[in-house]
């Protein structure tokens, strides 16, 4: 299988976690969450990351590599995105996110999308196939605290109301709680959530000093999905304090 086609990649490092592939539709992102490592990834200053501009020419480029894709039968499901938000600012600039998808339904090409957008991706839940999953990112069930971290990103009763309506929609659905900044606060979501949630992937905050006590949250939360019979995939920063 191929490693890149011309905006479709294999992501490295932590990323590859997520996703065996992944495409990434806008250049920077308006959330401005204050964790994000993406600005110095893509060397850029912050204040111009958080610009968060359109990619040039990325619906013709995503439907050359969605065509070479079917001709390779690649299957692989693609992430959107990884170093962006594909639901940010105002609606009328996220449209690119539903012609990509559109794209993807039409090639039948897997797909799964990450967000922190809320409610504004309910609008292409009709674009999804039983291939498909929608992903909301989930760091705080208090919105003071969420609006300090991710100013400008969907408030966490908005994001819990997409999954939600995603899973109404009869689309899988999973969480990203990474990064744990404060495991009260994820522990809330997961009560919050686990009826609409399949799928669980988990993952503390990194290059940020904390005083948490990891083992006991990765006990803990592992806990709860288990006493819940619901799916989990911790992430390598957390693997240390897995008990076998």
């Amino acid at each position: 299988m191929k490693e890149k086609y011309r905006v479709i990649y294999q992501p490295r490092g932590q990323a590859r976690e997520y996703s065996e592939l992944a495409v990434n539709l806008y250049n920077g992102c308006e959330h401005g969450c204050t964790y994000c490592y993406a600005p110095a990834c893509m060397r850029k200053t912050r204040e111009e990351f958080n610009e968060g501009k359109h990619r040039k020419d990325v619906i013709n480029l995503i439907q050359k590599d969605l065509i070479e894709m079917t001709m390779l039968k690649d299957k692989r499901r693609v992430l959107f995105c990884f170093t962006t938000d594909p639901y940010q600012g105002e609606n009328d600039f996220n449209k690119i996110t539903g012609e990509a998808l559109a794209l993807f339904k039409a090639y039948n090409q897997p797909f799964q999308l990450l967000t922190k957008g809320g409610m504004k991706a309910a609008r292409d839940f009709h674009l999804y196939k039983k291939t498909d999953a929608y992903a909301a990112t989930l760091t705080f069930m208090d919105t003071e605290k969420s609006l300090k971290w991710e100013p400008k990103a969907a408030i966490p009763s908005e994001r819990i109301k997409s999954l939600r309506k995603a899973k109404e929609k009869g689309i899988e659905t999973w969480a990203s709680f990474e990064p744990v900044i404060d495991p009260e606060e994820t522990y809330k979501l997961f009560e919050a959530t686990k009826e609409y949630v399949d799928l669980y992937k988990i993952g503390k905050i990194n290059y940020t000093p904390t005083e948490v006590d990891w083992q006991v949250f990765t006990d803990t939360i592992i806990g709860m999905c288990e006493k819940n019979g619901k799916k989990y995939y911790i992430k390598d920063s957390l693997k240390k304090y897995v008990r076998i």
